[in-house]
């Protein structure tokens, strides 16, 4: 977390994520999560992994998988984003 504070929404519940940490998990554990702004000021933080693109993926915990083509709900519905990268 760079700046601001958010939960952090896994299988083992809820934890606070302040500036300065770091969460991570090794490769294959499957773990839903996600974070959450519960708070009243803007949060910022890096993602360095959020998969391999080509074979995609999906997030258990939310109605959303990951594609080539980018992010859609489950139903192959497209979420509405714009890719910087």
């Amino acid at each position: 977390m760079i700046s601001g504070e958010a939960v952090l929404v896994e299988d083992e519940g809820r934890t606070i994520v302040s500036p300065g940490d770091v969460v991570a998990w090794a490769k294959g554990v499957q773990n839903g999560h996600h974070l959450i702004n519960e708070s009243e000021a803007d949060c910022s933080f890096v993602v360095i992994s959020g998969g391999d693109r080509e074979s995609g993926g999906a997030y258990s915990d939310i109605d959303m998988v990951f594609t080539a083509q980018g992010y859609l709900r489950k139903d192959g519905t497209p979420y509405p984003a714009r890719r910087i990268a």
